[in-house]
């Protein structure tokens, strides 16, 4: 279905005649690297020769807009997520790139035509989670920036760093419901390590504790209770998390839940996978998922009883294991499938001698 954004009177490059050309939007697909996406895209449509065109920068953006499909669907930050965490530390592309030690058009490249690694991609989520990281890189590569822009930055890292800490301190006192003081918290927790490092709540350097204790929290209902860690300043008497804590502590509440309403843990799942010795791609492509899905499973996401329900059958079946690579055979390369196939029969055998 094809949406028209605006009629303008102008030459025509497609019948070379002037007229009012339209500027329309239509749903294109296409295939990228395997992948079939779906995406808008904008063209001018000359009605006398009944046919589409488009400039230069129509072209450029309908090939973003692509690969922005793509990355979406495979999992990866788009061209306008990368651009706003460029703008949330007010940083241009140039200099992002020296603070990340790449080379000078590698972001501008991302925020146009070119899809990023899996290795920048999580350099560049850990940029947009952990205001701490932005200031690290920023202190060790000081002399890259001019005096004005590294104060600037360092500014606004630190308002953003001071926020997140902020946000932490909410979270752990006032939106749990808990009975406890905190005083009476830090009575029961544990201490697990100290550390000479920039404190995210205070924003000084000195001895930081990381500690754990019992937490409790409502998911989908069921109230659960699990171990979660925090740093701790004890010079302004406040806790907080960096982006593992918040993403350790997050599945460890979801382990807990899961647990309590009878469905694999992520260190169960994992342990099954590592029993076969498969990787998490493979595994999906074994079980005819989506290529994250196991890495959701194994991280952050719960997954639903008809996927735990082919976990647990897998982990318990190997002739159930075997059965699949059979059928999905060509998704893998020989020496994975011959890999695969052996520790298969292995186990099969395995199970039969117990049997």
């Amino acid at each position: 279905m094809m949406e028209v954004l605006a009629r303008t009177d102008r030459l025509c490059t497609c019948c070379m005649e002037e007229h009012t050309v339209q500027t329309v939007r239509v749903q294109e697909k296409n295939l990228i690297h395997g992948v079939l996406v779906e995406y808008p895209a904008e063209y001018f449509y000359c009605d006398r020769a009944d046919a589409f065109y488009a400039d230069e920068r129509r072209i450029r953006l309908n090939d973003t807009a692509m690969k922005d499909a793509y990355r979406e669907k495979i999992g990866l930050l788009t061209s306008h997520q990368i651009k706003a965490i460029r703008a949330k530390y007010g940083i241009t592309q140039r200099n992002l790139c020296r603070l990340l030690g790449w080379r000078t058009k590698t972001i501008m490249r991302y925020e146009n035509y070119r899809v990023q690694d899996e290795s920048h991609d999580a350099i560049l989520r850990r940029l947009d989670a952990d205001p701490a990281y932005f200031l690290q890189l920023l202190q060790e590569r000081k002399e890259a920036f001019s005096t004005k822009a590294y104060e600037t930055y360092l500014e606004t890292g630190t308002a953003l760093l001071r926020r997140a800490g902020a946000v932490c301190e909410k979270q752990l006192y006032e939106d749990q419901t808990r009975t406890e003081t905190v005083k009476e918290v830090f009575g029961v927790m544990e201490i697990l390590k100290n550390t000479d490092m920039l404190c995210g709540c205070c924003m000084r350097r000195h001895l930081v504790q990381t500690v754990r204790f019992q937490e409790d929290n409502i998911f989908h209902d069921v109230l659960v209770e699990y171990p979660a860690e925090y740093f701790y300043c004890d010079e302004e008497d406040g806790m907080y998390a960096d982006e593992s804590l918040i993403l350790a502590n997050d599945t460890a509440m979801k382990d807990a839940y899961r647990e309590k309403v009878g469905l694999l843990t992520s260190h169960q799942i994992k342990a099954i996978r590592t029993k076969y010795g498969i990787t998490q791609r493979n595994l999906c492509r074994l079980l005819g998922w989506g290529s994250k899905t196991i890495s959701r499973y194994e991280h952050y996401q719960v997954q639903d009883e008809s996927h735990d329900a082919i976990l647990r059958r897998l982990d318990t079946d190997p002739a159930y294991f075997l059965q699949l690579l059979q059928e999905r055979k060509e998704v893998f390369s020989t020496k994975a499938y011959e890999a695969y196939l052996e520790i298969g029969t292995k186990l099969c055998g395995t199970a039969m001698a117990d049997a």
